[in-house]
């Protein structure tokens, strides 16, 4: 396996206080996980890098797990490495590369395959359906029923009011949803609670809690 890279200059350090010493550990863990599981074809150590494969693209996008992208990054450099080796002449004859690295190059191009797959998979669902949050709407009447004028009684089911049973509306949003449909039945005094946010709010409010966090940790 041809090793990557892992100088980190004294600006790329900068962007992150701990970039310095992660970048090397990924690095080697890769490095040493790759050389294993290709060069030396060690069943186990194949099998934990199907594995590691596998759980870094469940991981990721995840803002709590930054790393994954970056292990990710490393790994298909090297197996594209391993891929472009094979690939050049070897030898002043021109000869192909070593028969023995062929179960190395079909491991790669597996991994690679996957992975990839999976990149244009969340791509196209990322264009076709874009995350959005809806706008925090100013000067709400707090009186206002779904019926009024300039009233967003859509819900999630997208039927609309229909002129009867219990909707309630996001104290963010201020969009009007059926309780059936996001599981609050008025049933007793206690059951609706004084303040609800939708799902979608909720979603919103806890990413830019997360970039905040991220904010401070680069900071």
């Amino acid at each position: 396996v041809v090793p990557t890279g892992a100088a980190v200059s004294g600006e790329s350090a900068a962007a992150h206080p701990f970039k310095a010493s992660v970048d090397p550990a990924v690095s080697h863990f890769v490095q040493t996980l790759a050389m294993r599981a290709l060069s030396k074809q060690e069943e186990e150590a194949k099998a934990l890098l199907e594995e590691f494969v596998r759980d870094s693209l469940v991981l990721l996008g995840r803002p709590e797990w930054p790393c994954t992208t970056l292990c990710l990054s490393m790994l298909l450099s090297l197996l594209c490495n391993v891929l472009r080796r094979g690939l050049a002449p070897k030898g002043k004859e021109g000869k192909p590369a070593d028969s023995k690295e062929m179960p190395a190059r079909f491991c790669a191009t597996d991994i690679l395959g996957q992975v990839l797959a999976v990149l244009a998979h969340e791509r196209s669902v990322n264009r076709d359906f874009p995350l959005t949050f809806p706008p925090v709407r100013e000067g709400v009447d707090e009186a206002a029923q779904p019926t009024d004028a300039g009233e967003d009684a859509s819900c999630i089911c997208g039927e609309g009011h229909k002129g009867e049973g219990f909707m309630l509306d996001c104290d963010k949003c201020h969009r009007w949803f059926h309780g059936a449909c996001v599981g609050i039945y008025p049933t007793s005094e206690h059951s609706v609670p004084e303040e609800w946010f939708c799902d979608s709010c909720q979603l919103s409010t806890a990413v830019a809690e997360q970039r905040q966090r991220i904010t401070r940790l680069l900071a």
